[in-house]
């Protein structure tokens, strides 16, 4: 079956014109603290908070360094500022193989093992199931003695 991709999923939702809604609620924030200090506060604290609120939330709002919410810059910059103080670096080296050692005669027969001797050893009670995975295990060397 074949089912639609969503696309262009990092696209935030215009309201009016091409104002997000994020900076809507930014702009309806910063004007709302503006009318508290025309409300409360006088002349001159009025107009220095306005200019700084207003510069603070355009910056926040509207403005997008490499093509992110400058949000996420400073946000990023915090976490690099605040973070441990170490330094990862990658480096392409293979490891180090370790030399074979190379023994004098070559034997073409496998070791032999005592694979019943070891199979006692981890197991104390034996079962069918156990008696199979030796079995395999073993490649068909050891065989069950009844």
């Amino acid at each position: 079956m074949q089912y639609p991709v969503p696309q262009f999923i990092d696209l935030e939702p215009k309201i009016i014109g091409s104002i997000t809604v994020r900076q809507f609620f930014m702009l309806a924030i910063a004007i709302g603290a503006i009318f508290l200090f025309f409300k409360y506060a006088d002349t001159g604290l009025f107009i220095f908070s306005s200019v700084i609120i207003g510069f603070v939330t355009i910056v926040v709002g509207f403005v997008r360094i490499n093509g992110r919410p400058f949000h996420f810059f400073i946000i990023n910059l915090l976490d690099t500022i605040f973070r441990a103080k170490h330094m990862m670096v990658w480096r392409k080296e293979m490891p180090q193989k370790q030399p074979k050692k190379v023994s004098d005669k070559k034997d073409k027969e496998p070791v032999q093992v005592n694979y019943v001797a070891l199979m006692r050893e981890k197991v104390k009670t034996r079962s069918r199931l156990s008696d199979l995975s030796l079995l395999v295990d073993t490649g068909g060397y050891y065989q069950v003695q009844n």
